[in-house]
């Protein structure tokens, strides 16, 4: 009704709407905040088929509540998918994996930075299953045992596509990047070899690698 004329504001209008779950001192939220937060969670929840109180119950720290809706459809399609894989004993189809990879919401990642294209600050980029953080301790990240299916989809979905050659190939990690180009670079903590697809419509995209890596560029 404000973009139509509607309504009349006297005063500031954000630029974006505003998510509570990110504000951490309430005094700066307004009666009008909290009166379009209410109405805008019973419309998200609604509009993706979830409860609202699945929204709050096991939301991760780094976690909006926005994010944590769309990464409950994500969770929610990756069961479906695998359920119905399993049923009719197939593999996971690119089209399930498309499905999942769409619903879930990107966290944006600040710390990669060999990988940021130039004049970005951020990429959206996820990593599921092991980490080693900046003191150098190795655990699972948060995001792999809230959504459980989601890492099982994309672990499945590998599996049933190793090369016979290379049918004994393990890893410990996942990293899930959408929508940006990463700037040449050298993977400087990887143990072995790595398996890469991309998913979706796009442009370019082309993966170039050097075997021969002599390190001087």
């Amino acid at each position: 009704d404000y973009e139509r004329g509607f309504i009349k504001v006297i005063g500031p209008v954000r630029d974006e709407p505003l998510d509570i779950s990110k504000i951490n001192e309430d005094s700066k939220l307004t009666d009008v905040d909290l009166a379009i937060n209410r109405w805008y969670m019973r419309e998200l929840a609604r509009n993706l088929g979830l409860k609202i109180s699945d929204l709050h119950v096991g939301k991760g720290s780094g976690e909006s509540l926005i994010m944590r809706a769309h990464r409950l459809v994500a969770q929610r399609e990756a069961r479906a998918a695998l359920a119905a894989a399993k049923k009719q004993s197939r593999k996971i189809t690119d089209d399930e994996m498309l499905r999942v990879l769409r619903s879930w919401a990107f966290a944006r990642n600040p710390n990669r930075q060999n990988v940021l294209p130039d004049g970005q600050d951020w990429v959206w980029s996820d990593t599921l299953g092991l980490i080693r953080d900046r003191i150098g301790d190795i655990h699972i990240t948060a995001a792999s045992k809230t959504y459980p299916e989601v890492v099982n989809i994309m672990n499945r979905y590998l599996l049933d596509r190793l090369p016979g050659e290379v049918r004994e190939f393990k890893w410990t990690s996942l990293n899930v990047n959408c929508n940006y180009a990463a700037k040449l670079h050298r993977d400087g903590n990887n143990f072995g070899p790595s398996f890469i697809k991309a998913f979706g419509e796009f442009s370019g995209g082309a993966l170039n690698y050097w075997p021969e890596d002599d390190k001087k560029v």
